[in-house]
């Protein structure tokens, strides 16, 4: 007989149906806030019990729902003790923060959200190895002419060129011819520059006055 009460009692108690082993009502004990590098409001850790629609330490079978001013949070983790959740773009102030765990009820607590004061700025780091050059750009479009530049100044002498080969030079009579008269005179070159031969054309006198009888 005490046997199966025993048992009875084991059976009871594996089954949360002992009250000593529900699910308590969901209390929260502190809010932890965590922040970007620029000292903005990212997350929030709870801590706390009764998270859970039971009593088992392990991660909620039912997440429970968060609020804060009325805005529900994304919900990253959640035990009996602990949820995590993060926070959306809020501006500095207090806020009513509601947490409801399945059927054990809800609690609310008042978070005070406030945006952390931006440190000096640190010294300039040094500065890195440079970089693989980078693919040659396209030609670009060709620039107006500039201004003409003042006139330079008289370059030197160059030396004297060298003497040219002796040349000799000819000169020979071709023909000459009487032309009409009043024509003008005329010399031609019927041979070469070095080797003339001129012909000339010399025109004939007018006629004389007749003389008087003797």
């Amino acid at each position: 007989m005490r046997r199966s009460r025993v048992l009875r009692l084991g059976v009871a108690t594996s089954l949360g149906l002992v009250s000593g082993v529900a699910a308590a009502a969901p209390a929260i004990t502190s809010i932890v806030t965590s922040y970007s590098a620029l000292g903005t409001p990212t997350a929030i850790n709870i801590s706390g019990i009764g998270f859970c629609s039971t009593a088992a330490p392990a991660n909620c079978a039912t997440i429970p729902t968060v609020t804060l001013g009325g805005t529900v949070l994304a919900v990253t983790a959640a035990k009996a003790t602990t949820v995590a959740a993060t926070l959306p773009l809020l501006a500095n102030g207090d806020y009513l923060l509601s947490l409801t765990a399945g059927t054990t009820g809800s609690v609310t607590y008042g978070l005070t959200v406030e945006a952390l004061d931006a440190g000096a700025t640190g010294p300039t780091g040094a500065t890195g190895p440079a970089g693989a050059a980078g693919a040659k750009g396209a030609t670009g479009a060709t620039g107006a002419a500039g201004a003409a530049g003042a006139k330079g100044a008289t370059g030197a002498t160059g030396p004297t060129g060298p003497a040219g080969t002796s040349g000799s030079a000819t000169v020979s009579i071709g023909t000459t011819t009487t032309g009409a008269p009043g024509s003008a005179a005329s010399v031609t070159n019927t041979g070469t520059s070095t080797a003339a031969k001129l012909n000339f054309v010399i025109p004939q006198g007018p006629t004389g006055v007749t003389g008087a009888p003797v």
